[in-house]
């Protein structure tokens, strides 16, 4: 609930970073932690690569709509996945805390994987595995944020967040 978005110094901001990074490691979610320190040091991690960001006030796609989603009560994990390809954000069924209730995949402009492969091959084996998708480009991430967000909670169904 710290808002830092007008602050001049970045103490506010590491502040609050660090109190996500602990917030995130005693609810025992180590990656997301890890993720929270990736963006606090200005990295983005592609693969098992540390990329410097051009821009150190960048924070990905996923991990806006993580934030969004646990500002409104879901539970949620990054890079969901025991392959090369992992789902960018994946909710935690609010009924039962074991399952995955849906997945996120997000398009930023930029993918590893040609497009027969990104939007043909991998849905369609993530949906054989029981995974219900949806995906989310930047662009109405950019413009139609609250539009997103409703798509998001209408594809979970009847399921609310946990409070």
């Amino acid at each position: 609930m710290l808002s830092v978005a007008n602050t001049k110094h970045k103490g506010p901001r590491l502040f609050k970073g660090f109190l996500e990074y602990c917030q995130r490691m005693s609810d025992g979610r180590r990656s997301e932690a890890d993720r929270v320190l990736d963006v606090m040091r200005g990295a983005h991690i592609v693969g098992r690569q540390v990329i410097e960001l051009p821009n150190p006030h960048f924070v990905p796609l996923k991990v806006q709509i993580l934030l969004e989603l646990e500002k409104m009560g879901y539970l949620a994990e990054l890079d969901v996945g025991g392959s090369e390809f992992r789902i960018d954000v994946a909710i935690t069924d609010p009924d039962d805390s074991g399952k995955y209730a849906l997945g996120l995949l997000c398009e930023e402009g930029r993918n590893d994987f040609d497009p027969f492969e990104a939007h043909v091959h991998i849905p369609a084996v993530l949906s054989m595995r029981g995974w219900k998708l949806l995906r989310i480009n930047a662009l109405d991430w950019g413009l139609k944020k609250d539009v997103v967000l409703k798509g998001i909670v209408e594809a979970l169904g009847c399921r609310s967040a946990r409070r």
